[in-house]
């Protein structure tokens, strides 16, 4: 189902997927239409068959948004790849931007991200993206992006549609669809470039102890684009380690293994301790409980790029 006002030659065309985030929607919206200088944007909202009112709220948001709002509720559940791939379809614009339900862009987002297309080779820019507020709790999420980082991830990027012609996301690759795009654009030939200006903001979102500890099975998804994607490894520590302290981490288990036999070995987990007290700067109140869970997420991401890696056949670690 298709409804909504259509833009005739928009400049850019902002895609974002949505599922029963009603309540987050519709600022992502309002910040995608507040884009400066205005005109020449439509928006493309993706419903991956919500039951939660964003039907009812896109009704509304269409009649009252200052640029074109197209709506479009899928028939059947797509996932984020589906959903993204009806949006491309239904985009008219020169560039298309992704951006998601949970984000919330700057108003110069697209301004500054096309400044960043100086040359035709450049098929893609990712913008950086920071947390809304500061984080007041470990057991939650955000999407944090620095510099290009070779994740593509659409919380921030606009592409050239050229770039577009002939790729999409591919469904086969559910939560690392976009990292995937964007290396078969590399490897097709397209630059890719970073617009540090280009901000998006991602909204912090809680989660139970025991998700947040597991959240971290994810990194699986490393070994699997760098099976098919190698120049994925250059974003590597080493190229073979998602982040430094997991070396650290792993270099510890090995000296706690022989440190039963030989207790000299035990000094091998002190870099992983020093390491452990820096990056996650755990502090009290609940000390001992931010402590464990630190460890149990740290533990679960390394066993999970071990099974990755022998389950994609690649050395992630």
């Amino acid at each position: 189902m298709l409804a909504g006002r259509r833009a005739v030659e928009p400049a850019v065309s902002v895609v974002i997927a949505t599922h029963n985030r009603a309540a987050m929607l519709e600022e992502a919206v309002a910040a995608c239409a507040s884009q400066q200088p205005a005109g020449e944007v439509e928006i493309i909202v993706v419903d991956d068959l919500s039951d939660d009112g964003t039907e009812e709220l896109m009704r509304r948001l269409i009649g009252e948004a200052a640029v074109p709002v197209v709506y479009l509720r899928l028939g059947r559940r797509s996932g984020p790849a589906g959903g993204r791939n009806a949006g491309l379809e239904a985009a008219r614009g020169r560039f298309v931007a992704f951006t998601d339900d949970d984000c919330l862009p700057s108003p110069r987002w697209l301004a500054e991200a096309l400044a960043a297309f100086t040359s035709p080779g450049i098929g893609m820019v990712q913008g950086r993206t920071v947390p809304l507020e500061k984080p007041r709790r470990i057991y939650a999420r955000w999407v944090e992006t620095s510099q290009l980082d070779g994740t593509f991830a659409t919380a921030n990027m606009v592409y050239r549609r050229e770039a577009l012609a002939t790729d999409n996301f591919d469904p086969a690759c559910p939560w690392w669809e976009d990292t995937d795009l964007g290396w078969r654009l590399v490897e097709n030939g397209w630059e890719a470039a970073f617009a540090p200006e280009a901000l998006v903001r991602h909204r912090i979102i809680p989660q139970t102890m025991m998700d947040w500890v597991l959240w971290t099975r994810r990194y699986q998804l490393w070994c699997a684009n760098a099976a098919r994607h190698p120049g994925l490894r250059k974003h590597l520590f080493l190229g073979v380690w998602i982040r430094p302290l997991h070396l650290a981490a792993e270099v510890a288990l090995v000296g706690l293994a022989a440190g039963r036999r030989r207790w000299p070995a035990l000094a091998l987990a002190l870099p992983y301790l020093v390491a452990f007290v820096l990056v996650h700067n755990v502090r009290s109140p609940n000390l001992a409980e931010k402590a464990l869970a630190y460890l149990a997420r740290d533990l679960v991401g390394v066993a999970s790029v071990v099974v990755g890696s022998a389950r994609h056949r690649t050395l992630v670690l």
